[in-house]
């Protein structure tokens, strides 16, 4: 709606815009002609406005004049999602669920069995402005029950934002009039940390909604202490979102129901194998439904799953539906077979593949290959050059170096070089390189800013982490960090490379640089990748280190002196060393083509 662009221009024109944002939504429901109840709720949360804004009043009264219907359309929820900065969101987790995943959530839960029970409670322990409690009202109050019943005695919601929690209460009573504030259990606090005596004293029927995605590097020492302390599946680099599923199990009735769309990162993440263990160990899980590196969020770069567990008796086997292309894909899996290191869940006939190749192998890719990450310069725009810039200056030339970034990379040749170099400016006198270093000195105060020029670790003119210039002078591997499939490239002709690249040094001679890349560039290896790396969008896998070590290689001996007479190509070759059978080679074959053209 154009509206939305309106009032994004008008905040634009001040500063401190987290405050008008609130304080514009409270005068557009102030000016309103609405119920006692209504305005009621306004003079409750006064603080909301500001009498410092009273010309921004004048331009929201025009607005409302000359927008009359649009205005009407609207719930203060939308308003604040589609106003509100990128940068409020994310410090306080806020991921905006689409209205049609909350649908598909809700229906996931069987309503009818609840109707005539007047003790069966639901809450989301996150409420944001409501946008799960009030359909679920809707869906209560369709049953036959009366919408005052219903959030009287069934609908709870908490979230630590105090305007967070006035939306949900204002969207409630926009809907219905007749409801006053003290009827809504909606609270203000949060749910991990304090004691929310009226919350912690109940026990749910349902938990559903959407948790914060908040990580590490964006709580404080302290908070993370408290968490540290009270929750057993936060650990290191873990997001706060797994502590919501702990304190569901401690909030929730036996035979109770959690309903979350969460990322899909615990699956598989290096810090989360504490709520790997707790979901399998605690809950029943009934439905996966996994969206498999497809982002239904805006400005979160977020592929979520929802999932649907119990507090019941463990079930044998859960629902599992995975995303590719524009279909789903089921299967059904047994809850035993998750593996606490990480969750693979695919068919049954993939997973015994995978399986086979790894018995048919003796060694890891961490026993044969170090991995090590490319050059993180602190400043690209001051260190990486172009020939015209070396030209202009007159750049001295034995600073400079070949220069490649991600997309450069293919698995039999360099492209688009574009004949970038990089100024590799590490143990070095400057005052030696005159023209590098007039160069330099147009960034010099940009560059002095970078942390470590400021600990006295590195000096101005260089470059933030640079490796060891030997890395990258000596025969490598070099591959993405993301990328659709297996992309391994042997560089002998001494690449520099960003930290998007990372690289694979063979430890001592155990191997030969050639016939491990045919390796890792099989299909047979892009195969094993499809099912053990995370996916991180749509049709890209994360190539990090710490996942690829421990996948498994072919026997040593094949990796030294290793020879393809006799067969037609390498494929055939794996095929004989794997002992693969006509169907398990058809299994390989067919589930690299789908996930490749996904």
């Amino acid at each position: 709606m154009k509206i939305y662009k309106k009032l994004k221009n008008i905040i634009e024109q001040y500063d401190n815009k987290d405050l008008i944002v609130k304080h514009i939504i409270y005068y557009i429901y102030s000016k309103s002609k609405r119920k006692n109840n209504i305005q009621n709720l306004l003079d409750n949360h006064a603080r909301f406005y500001s009498t410092d804004y009273f010309n921004l009043d004048e331009k929201i009264d025009e607005l409302i004049r000359n927008n009359k219907e649009e205005i009407k359309e609207i719930d203060p929820g939308t308003i604040y999602e589609k106003i509100t900065s990128v940068k409020l969101k994310k410090s306080l987790g806020q991921v905006y669920t689409p209205k049609d995943i909350v649908e598909k959530m809700i229906n996931m839960y069987d309503f009818e069995l609840e109707k005539d029970k007047s003790e069966f409670k639901i809450i989301d322990i996150s409420c944001g402005s409501g946008n799960f409690l009030i359909p679920i009202i809707e869906k209560l109050s369709s049953l036959g029950k009366s919408p005052y019943e219903v959030v009287t005695n069934n609908i709870y919601g908490v979230d630590k934002d105090d305007f967070s929690v006035f939306l949900t209460k204002l969207s409630i009573i926009l809907k219905y009039p007749e409801l006053k504030e003290e009827n809504l259990n909606i609270i203000k606090g949060d749910i991990l940390v304090d004691e929310l005596k009226e919350i912690n004293e109940n026990e749910f029927d349902l938990i559903i909604g959407n948790p914060p995605y908040i990580g590490h590097k964006n709580i404080s020492k302290e908070y993370k202490e408290k968490l540290y302390k009270k929750f057993i599946t936060y650990k290191n680099k873990s997001d706060i979102s797994y502590c919501f599923f702990e304190k569901s199990w401690e909030l929730l009735k036996k035979q109770g129901k959690l309903i979350f769309i969460t990322s899909r990162y615990f699956m598989e993440g290096k810090d989360s194998l504490e709520i790997r263990k707790f979901l399998k160990n605690n809950y029943s899980i009934i439905k996966i439904i996994d969206y498999n590196g497809y982002n239904l969020f805006k400005n979160a770069n977020i592929s979520p799953i929802i999932i649907k567990i119990g507090k019941d008796d463990l079930k044998e086997k859960f629902e599992y539906r995975y995303k590719i292309k524009d279909k789903f894909r089921d299967v059904e899996f047994n809850q035993n077979n998750l593996e606490d290191k990480k969750w693979i869940i695919r068919p049954e006939n993939q997973l015994k593949v995978l399986h086979k190749l790894y018995n048919k192998t003796n060694c890891t890719l961490d026993e044969i290959i170090e991995f090590k990450q490319g050059i993180i310069t602190g400043l690209d725009k001051a260190f990486i050059v172009k020939d015209e810039d070396i030209e202009k200056y007159s750049l001295e030339k034995s600073l400079l170096k070949k220069w490649i970034k991600n997309s450069n990379i293919r698995k039999n040749k360099i492209r688009d070089i574009n004949n970038y170099k990089l100024i590799y400016s590490k143990d070095i006198d400057i005052n030696k390189y005159p023209n590098t270093k007039k160069y330099l000195e147009q960034f010099k105060n940009r560059l002095g800013k970078r942390r470590e020029c400021k600990r006295g670790i590195i000096k101005w003119y260089e470059l933030q982490w640079p490796r060891k210039k030997e890395l990258f002078e000596d025969e490598k591997i070099i591959f993405p960090y993301k990328a659709k499939k297996p992309i391994f490239f042997l560089d002998n002709s001494n690449y520099f490379c960003s930290a998007d690249i990372y690289l694979g040094k063979i430890k001592g001679q155990v191997a030969f640089y050639e016939n491990l890349v045919k390796y890792l560039n099989s299909n047979i290896f892009n195969f094993i990748c499809r099912l053990e790396l995370k996916k991180v969008g749509k049709g890209l896998y994360e190539f990090y280190p710490y996942s690829l070590k421990r996948l498994p290689l072919i026997q040593k001996e094949y990796l030294i002196n290793t020879t393809e007479n006799g067969y037609k190509d390498y494929e055939a070759y794996l095929i004989e060393i794997f002992d693969l059978n006509d169907k398990e080679v058809s299994i390989i074959n067919s589930t690299t083509e789908e996930w490749l053209n996904d």
